[in-house]
């Protein structure tokens, strides 16, 4: 699988200027759990589904960062295919002997994911 992974998320709504400066130490720790949990479920899932990864992505950044009310994601598809060698020297470079591969520029899909805590948004 390969993809560009763009991760956002929504905070609770902060009442006013201070509110922000007091929680701003948490940002940085926020975006740190968000690219680890993002790693590891892409490292360590036998996933059914890209989305189904992303859904468990999405509720573990729910789960480490309470004061997130809403994450997202988007995965453009990006594909790979041999290239046929064999015009240069005979290289075999398809089906089970294929090590080089060429990206496909045109567009091939983007899936995308919204996950919300359950009522209204919170308040810090």
């Amino acid at each position: 699988m390969s993809t560009d992974v763009d991760a956002s998320w929504d905070w609770a709504i902060f009442p006013n200027l201070g509110a922000v400066q007091t929680a701003a130490p948490k940002f940085d720790r926020a975006h740190k759990a968000a690219r680890n949990i993002t790693l590891k479920w892409f490292a360590e899932d036998n996933s059914a589904s890209v989305q189904a990864t992303m859904y468990k992505m999405s509720e573990d950044i729910l789960k480490a960062v309470p004061e997130v009310n809403k994450v997202y994601y988007s995965l453009p598809n990006n594909h790979y295919f041999e290239l046929n060698l064999s015009w240069h020297k005979g290289i075999k470079n398809t089906g089970k002997d294929a090590e080089v591969y060429v990206p496909q520029s045109n567009p091939n899909g983007l899936i995308k994911v919204e996950v919300a805590r359950d009522g209204p948004s919170s308040k810090l």
